[in-house]
């Protein structure tokens, strides 16, 4: 079971062997919340973490599980700087709006 308390950053398997992380704890709310690593994101209340059967595990090597549906070209070029045209662009937009 999952008695200990869930740590942010805190990689686990559940019993379907998913990967999951605990990417918020919630004291006030009694609620955690987990993002898969296919990108899925559920909250657990607490009582219902503690009472399931997670093992923690390292954190994957491979950080693309959520990007696994996107096509090569999608993802765009790592090692290309990205460097849009106008810095300020969106900035004077919201500013010309007022």
């Amino acid at each position: 079971m999952a008695s200990v308390y869930p740590e942010i950053g805190v990689w686990y398997r559940d019993l379907e062997g998913r990967l999951l992380c605990i990417t918020a704890v919630d004291d006030d709310d009694q609620s955690i919340e987990v993002q898969y690593f296919a990108g899925e994101i559920e909250e657990f209340d607490l009582e219902v973490w503690r009472q399931s059967l997670m093992i923690e595990t390292a954190p994957p090597k491979d950080l693309s599980g959520s990007f696994d549906d996107l096509e090569g070209d999608e993802r765009g070029d790592p090692d290309k700087v990205f460097c849009p045209e106008e810095w300020g662009g969106a900035l004077r937009m919201l500013e010309k709006a007022s």
